[in-house]
């Protein structure tokens, strides 16, 4: 009885096949992941340029402030004043009769001229009072209610 044996190669086919399908798939993840790195550069870099940029305009947006509080700073004394002045004026916008305008006060009918207003109260009373000039240049103070037109 004689064996032939023959040597088989060392490696099959399949087992060939197997390494280059693994060879192939480690190529293909390894150019998928060079991609991914270099996408993610780019838009590192991107997001980069616009921290800069924004904070360039939040810098400008800083110097304008500090300019308009310096500039704001010197009228905070007048602060009240101004608050005044303001809550007088629309106030003003409001009522009937304006500045240099001719009334008459009632009951008696004597013609004036609007020459200013007043406004005076506290914390819980106030009154607006117009103040009025008659024709012999006398000043009255007439509340609105007392004036037609």
């Amino acid at each position: 009885m004689t064996t032939d044996t023959t040597n088989p190669s060392k490696y099959s086919w399949k087992t060939i096949s197997i390494y280059v399908i693994l060879i192939g798939l480690t190529i293909y993840l390894f150019v998928q992941l060079r991609e991914a790195k270099n996408g993610h550069t780019s838009e590192l870099s991107q997001l980069q340029s616009q921290i800069a940029k924004q904070n360039e305009a939040q810098n400008k947006l800083q110097m304008q402030l500090n300019n308009t509080q310096k500039e704001l700073g010197e009228y905070l004394p007048y602060k009240a004043v101004i608050r005044s002045a303001s809550l007088r004026d629309s106030i003003y916008s409001l009522l009937p009769f304006k500045f240099g305008e001719s009334a008459m006060v009632m009951p008696d009918s004597t013609p004036v001229v609007i020459n200013s207003l007043s406004i005076a109260g506290n914390a819980t009373d106030y009154s607006i009072k117009y103040v009025v000039r008659t024709k012999k240049g006398e000043y009255l103070q007439i509340s609105p209610s007392e004036l037609r037109k």
